[in-house]
């Protein structure tokens, strides 16, 4: 209960990122509850790949329940990466037998300032953060000969891929476990895990028939290196270290990324040279450092590529704390405390400000956009006024027009006009044109990051053609002109 409430302390304040993905998401998911199902999920940043539909399906419940306020499927989202606390108890318990080392492993996982960023972030690989630990736990629990585990590796992966195709990456851990003589895993296992596997991921397969094996040509251009930036070896490598020990970083010692990603490394080393030997050992191991199966392919330019990796993290590092008890109580005690510490005070710090490990527009949260509605609409004496906006990406208005239709409908009863750029084919496009009697214009420009920022003024310049400034207000870094039409 303690984790949970570590995960969404700052939740009903309005620390909760929504910006373009949320918006889309969440129209998505409003069409599915209005019959309108789904089979393909959303793009991935590789053209012609795709992610699983089943997030889609996940929020949709929770935004029915809570009538589109977000903060009910996020509230959800923080139940589900809740379980992972539950989850690393057994996993230590199985590995270890120590209760005592599996409560310590529980505690640190539900303080965990890494988590408690998963857990809130409306966005397709949050609920991975629980989903691959489950498939690791179930490799584990296969070769303990357990007989639900098979089938439930095989449906935890293929979630986990659902989640981000980008998670096919933990094949080659599971191709190594599963090969190992030492652990004698049968072609009886092999076929349930197959068949969890493929009913998991069976909406991808079904939307690559339906719209033409497009991933073929992605998966083409990943292995021919024909997407994204070309970077020398050397570089590769470089930036998937930096990635690694962030996220060390981000569970171990979040307030101090270089003494966090020692830490890490360090407990990383250690533990390979005393438990690689055991099968326990060569397991975490690999699953922490899962992901450098996919640096070749440029997956560490993905701030989320290690979700779910916390997990290992925390079971390796309390594995050899208890080493460290054995030859020093004293420092045992500091090390716990400090990491605990450090942990409660990133949260405190950093999750006001919403989901800032993922997102680009640090400022872009619900608080300051729900400020920046009532704002306008307080302005306003009658329900006679037009908005436009400069977004990221550019000209699109489908997170404000979520917005306006949720929050603003809900509780001023009307809606806006639109006098921006066409909307047509975007999600969310059902504010009305302006008309020429309106007179009310407000300009909404969101938060400013490096990709976007070049377009802000000639965005301005051009609403100067419909509109003059009267008085400029800032929420964050979100601005708000309020402006009377021309």
């Amino acid at each position: 209960m303690a984790g949970v409430i570590f995960r969404v302390l700052f939740l009903y304040s309005g620390g909760l990122t929504f910006s373009y993905d949320q918006g889309r998401d969440a129209f998505i998911s409003r069409q599915i509850l209005d019959g309108d199902f789904k089979i393909q999920g959303p793009p991935s940043s590789t053209p012609g790949l795709y992610h699983g539909v089943f997030y889609y399906y996940l929020l949709a419940p929770f935004y029915l329940l809570g009538s589109g306020n977000p903060i009910i499927p996020a509230f959800a989202l923080a139940l589900i990466n809740g379980l992972g606390i539950i989850l690393i108890y057994y996993f230590c318990i199985s590995i270890t037998g120590n209760k005592i080392l599996a409560i310590l492993a529980s505690v640190l996982y539900s303080v965990s300032f890494e988590q408690s960023q998963y857990s809130l972030w409306l966005s397709n690989p949050s609920y991975a953060s629980f989903t691959v630990p489950l498939f690791y736990f179930s490799l584990w629990s296969w070769i303990q000969k357990k007989s639900w585990a098979p089938v439930m590796a095989g449906i935890s992966l293929g979630l986990s891929v659902q989640a981000d195709i980008f998670l096919l990456y933990h094949i080659p851990p599971l191709l190594i476990i599963t090969l190992n003589r030492n652990n004698k895993i049968n072609f009886k296992g092999i076929l349930k895990f197959l068949l969890g596997f493929l009913i998991a991921v069976s909406p991808m397969l079904i939307s690559q028939v339906r719209f033409g094996f497009t991933a073929i040509q992605g998966l083409a251009g990943l292995l021919l290196g024909s997407t994204g930036q070309i970077r020398q070896f050397t570089d590769t490598w470089y930036f998937y270290i930096n990635l690694l020990g962030r996220t060390f970083a981000d569970n171990l010692f979040p307030i101090n990324v270089s003494v966090g990603g020692i830490i890490g490394v360090m407990s990383l080393i250690l533990f390979a040279k005393y438990y690689w030997s055991k099968p326990w050992g060569q397991l975490l191991v690999l699953y922490v450092i899962s992901s450098a199966f996919s640096a070749p392919f440029g997956g560490y330019a993905t701030p989320f590529l290690n979700v779910g990796i916390g997990l290992g993290v925390y079971l390796i590092f309390v594995i050899l704390l208890k080493k460290l008890y054995v030859y020093s109580p004293i420092l045992f005690s500091l090390i716990l405390i400090g990491i605990i510490c450090a942990n409660i005070s990133a949260i405190v710090k950093y999750n006001p400000k919403g989901q800032t490990i993922f997102a680009l527009q640090k400022d872009l949260i619900l608080r300051n956009e729900l400020s920046v509605l009532d704002y306008i609409y307080q302005n306003q004496s009658s329900n006679s006024f037009t908005v436009n906006t400069i977004t990221s990406p550019l000209y699109i208005n489908t997170a404000w027009s979520y917005l306006f239709n949720w929050y603003g409908l809900k509780n001023y009863g009307f809606l806006p006009a639109w006098h921006g750029h066409d909307q047509i084919g975007q999600l969310g496009n059902n504010l009305p044109k302006a008309s020429k009697d309106i007179k009310d214009y407000y300009l909404i420009i969101d938060p400013p990051e490096p990709n976007f920022t070049r377009f802000i003024q000639p965005g301005i310049e051009e609403e100067n053609g419909y509109s003059i400034l009267i008085e400029e207000t800032h929420f964050g870094d979100i601005i708000v002109q309020k402006r009377k039409g021309i």
